[in-house]
This record gives structure tokens, C-alpha cells and sequence, in this order.
């Protein structure tokens, strides 16, 4: 299993669609599960127990808050299965809402101070297990890395305008949350490299 920052990683990268949260009441809230492209089986774990099953995507589905991240797999015929995470609010951090999820979505409310709280919606990008050449895989993970760097410069940015950076850029909680954005945009990169190594090119 990756360590909790690599998940978060893999999923931070993957949001960019739709992913602002907002507070939901009660114990348990609606997430929805999107993969591009659609028509995806996906399985949400937690604890390493099967939650729910969206079949097929996008669907919605209802889970009860925690403090645990939801894993997701997703599968889909001709593309390679795909991960991401569900990641509940870093209480620790006292940031508000930090959504992850998919291949980069962040979005910080720092006004919320919602607890346990998932994001509403999250998006996996689905490879494609072959592509016509080599030049048509280059350009498909070339266009991923940079939809995960202009996701990891959005985080960056709702994060410094938070208002715990605002008030104190040097705040140790904040200086943690900036390192874990990049090196979730890092590990996001090496595992968008290592299916760029494994992809068939016919």
C-alpha cells in the first residue's frame, strides 16, 4: 500500500473538475464519482472494506464522514485500472476543506472549519492500456503532467490565500501544507511516468 502522502498525491492530482466543497450537516454526506473517460466500474474502500460500488460512472453514492480516506479503483475495458483517493479534511492542519482526488483537484475553504469532511466530487482520469504510436502516448501523459502542474499551481495558490498563510506565511502548518502539494504533484508525475512505461503502443 503507498504511504498516505503518495494517496494523496495520486488523488490530489485528479479534481480539477468540479471539485469546491462545501458544507454538508449530519454524519454522513453525498460524494460523486467521475472518470474521463466515463462508463468505469469503481469500488470505494475504507479500512480496506468495500464501502460502495458506481457502476457506471459518473454516479453518486453516500458515505458516512470519518477520519479515514476512501480508496477508490476504478476499472474500465481497454484502459489500465486506476486509483485515487477520496481524502477527508487534514484536521491537523486546521486549513479548512483540502479536496484531493484522481490524476490534481485541491481546493481549500478556509473559512469552513468543517470536520471529516470529503470533498463533493472527485475525478480519476482513466489510461488507455495501448496507443497508435508513440507520439499519440507522448502527447496523452505530456497533457496529464501539465494538468497536474496547473492543479498543483491552484493549490499552491488557495493555500497561500488561506487565512492562516496570509496571516503567517512561516506558520510551520503552513509550510507543511506547500511541501505536501508538491511532493503530492511529484509522486503524481512518477506514477503518470511509470504508466507512460507500461502503456502498449501498437
Amino acid at each position: 500500500m503507498r504511504t498516505l502522502l503518495i494517496a494523496v498525491a495520486a488523488t490530489m492530482l485528479g479534481l480539477l473538475s468540479g471539485a469546491c466543497s462545501t458544507i454538508v450537516s449530519g454524519t454522513d454526506q453525498s460524494v460523486t464519482v467521475i472518470t474521463d473517460p466515463a462508463g468505469a466500474e469503481c469500488t470505494l474502500e475504507r479500512g480496506g472494506v468495500a464501502i460502495a460500488v458506481i457502476n457506471p460512472t459518473p454516479g453518486t453514492v453516500q458515505v458516512d464522514k470519518s477520519q479515514q480516506d476512501i480508496a477508490v479503483l476504478c476499472t474500465r475495458e481497454e484502459h489500465q485500472d486506476s486509483t485515487g483517493v477520496i481524502s477527508s479534511t487534514f484536521e491537523s492542519m486546521t486549513f479548512g476543506n483540502i479536496l484531493f482526488g484522481g490524476v490534481i483537484g485541491v481546493a481549500i475553504d478556509a473559512s469552513s472549519g468543517a470536520m471529516n469532511q470529503y470533498p463533493d466530487s472527485v475525478t480519476i482520469a482513466m489510461v488507455p492500456e495501448s496507443f497508435t504510436s508513440n507520439a499519440a502516448r507522448d502527447e496523452f501523459f505530456d497533457r496529464r503532467i501539465a494538468q497536474v502542474d496547473q492543479q498543483r499551481d491552484m493549490a499552491l495558490a488557495s493555500a497561500k490565500a488561506s487565512t492562516k498563510c496570509k496571516k503567517d506565511p512561516e506558520h510551520p502548518d503552513c509550510i507543511e501544507l506547500l511541501k505536501q502539494i508538491d511532493a503530492a504533484r511529484d509522486a503524481e508525475v512518477a506514477t503518470l511516468e511509470r504508466q507512460r512505461a507500461s502503456a502498449v503502443v501498437e
